[in-house]
């Protein structure tokens, strides 16, 4: 097993930066940047600073100094009281965001994840490519972090505290011991060398225990990890107790450490607190993205897709407005939810600033392999494919709303006139599907609003001229219960060319011209 730690360390600050003060913050491997936009800002619990945003630092505010030095330093500072439910919510929501990488997700609070990630490099093809891709969606939604890798859970949390030149080495450490040949083998036994000698070089004093334990290792001469690690077992126990032996057994793997994973609930409700008002429908983009991110790690993670979605934006003024996006199928793509969420957004007039943004999603669907063929090439190009032109439906139907798009939808009925209806873009009734290419069963592409009756002289039909028959009979019968339908159908051709679908009633002897072929 492979265990990946994420911290963020700047979670309390980051919970309360807007939209614009993300722009500049992340760095490739998940740092943050010096950020020259966002004005200064600190967080306040227990009346001392614990974090501030690089602008405060550059003005001399550190962490421990009280609110009051730090507005004597700087008076245009923005101080924030700490939030632990606000920050425990968005530690779940990156939880979601992640269960694209692995199902193993185990949130560590007040501001870690442990992701079990080696069950998953294959999928990845590695970890470089699994890092890459993990680093650009917290980028993207705005948050810096810290990485450790390891192992065993306790290892990778407390590797996340070590400097980022010892993080790259623990990458190219694990991103390199692959058991495929001899050699690699040999690379895999190297790496595990080069962890061990990283694991006994930790200082004691960066060590995640208490204070009192590290006062003990200074008093018995011990700093490094590995000096503490040599020694037996029952003298560890006696000398500083058997949790913290515990805790020292499963850090280095000889005690199991089983962890319990994030469960994901049976629906998907996510809110996301704004920390000042906003009237911009562009402005909204970015927190929509976060939860729109966490909804399809959710997704995927349940092997699920929707089929709508639900925003509610509270309003400052203690009003809310709602918009309801519906789909035409069930799907996953952020980037589709994103496009057709800011087309709705464009309708709306804001009177007053949103104060929270929160998504509901109660519509699921199991979700639907694509099929492809051997060499993995998706087939969209099928006329009648429901997927080929969902996307167009979509932006149609919220563009011009729902009531301006129809599709053609079958009933249950194989009665022709009642065979189809027209009826909204992702009602849930089943498309009408390519017709079946057995010639018996050629059915025409338009069908007249009611049947018209032909003339029959002589045994000769005649039509807006002679009708000659091609094919037939095919008999159709239902509608029993009220009124009784029994018709041959034939398809008849008109000299001009023109083909038609003709029937004769079996009742009354009498022909019908019910439709018309392309």
């Amino acid at each position: 097993m492979l265990w990946l730690c994420l911290r963020f360390a700047n979670l309390p600050l980051e919970v309360f930066l807007d939209p614009p003060d993300k722009r500049s913050h992340g760095s490739p491997e998940g740092r943050p940047r010096d950020s020259a936009i966002a004005p200064p800002m600190a967080v306040v619990d227990r009346h001392r600073i614990i974090t501030c945003n690089q602008s405060a630092h550059d003005a001399g505010i550190t962490p421990q100094i009280t609110p009051a030095t730090a507005r004597a330093l700087c008076d245009e500072i923005r101080i924030f009281t700490r939030q632990p439910e606000r920050e425990a919510q968005t530690l779940r929501s990156l939880a979601y965001s992640c269960y694209r990488f692995t199902p193993l997700i185990d949130p560590l609070e007040p501001d870690c994840l442990l992701l079990e990630v080696g069950s998953s490099l294959r999928l990845f093809q590695g970890l470089n490519a699994l890092l890459r891709q993990l680093h650009q969606l917290l980028r993207e939604l705005g948050f810096s972090h810290e990485i450790g890798i390891a192992p065993t859970p306790r290892a990778a949390e407390l590797m996340s505290h070590t400097p980022p030149a010892v993080q790259k080495q623990l990458v190219s450490i694990f991103s390199s011991s692959d058991q495929e040949d001899h050699q690699q083998q040999l690379q895999g036994q190297t790496g595990i060398s080069a962890y061990s000698d990283i694991l006994h070089r930790f200082p004691l004093a960066d060590l995640l225990c208490p204070n009192p334990l590290k006062k003990q290792f200074r008093a018995s001469g011990l700093q490094r990890l590995g000096e503490l690690i040599q020694l037996p077992g029952d003298a560890i126990g006696k000398r500083f107790g058997a949790g913290f032996l515990n805790y020292l057994q499963q850090l280095t793997g000889n005690r199991p450490d089983p962890r319990p994973h994030l469960q994901l609930p049976a629906e998907f409700d996510d809110i996301l607190q704004l920390n000042h008002g906003i009237t911009s429908a562009e402005a909204l983009a970015f927190p929509m993205k976060r939860l729109l991110s966490a909804l399809c790690g959710y997704l995927q993670g349940r092997q699920l897709h929707c089929q709508q979605l639900n925003w509610h934006l509270q309003l400052l003024n203690g009003s809310s407005e709602r918009l309801t996006i519906r789909f035409s199928r069930p799907q996953n793509q952020l980037d589709h939810f994103l496009s057709l969420s800011r087309l709705q957004l464009e309708k709306i007039r804001f009177y007053s600033p949103v104060d929270a943004l929160r998504l509901q999603v109660t519509h699921l669907h199991q979700a639907q392999p694509v099929i492809g063929d051997l060499f993995g090439k998706h087939h969209h190009d099928q006329l009648f494919d429901p997927a080929a032109n969902s996307d167009l439906i979509d932006r149609l139907t919220s563009r011009l709303g729902p009531e301006a798009v129809s599709g053609v939808a079958a009933t249950d009925s194989h009665i022709p006139e009642q065979a189809g209806l027209v009826a909204p873009t992702g009602s849930g009734l089943l498309p009408l599907t390519e017709p079946d290419p057995d010639p018996r069963l050629l059915r025409p592409l338009w069908l007249l609003p009611e049947p018209e009756s032909i003339c029959c002289d002589r045994g000769q039909l005649e039509w807006r001229g002679v009708l000659d028959l091609l094919q037939g009979p095919e008999r159709v019968e239902g509608n029993w219960w009220q009124q009784p339908i029994c018709r041959d159908y034939f398809i008849a051709r008109h000299p001009g060319g023109a083909h038609y679908w003709v029937y004769q009633e079996r009742a009354s002897r009498r022909w019908f011209v019910h439709g018309v072929f392309g």
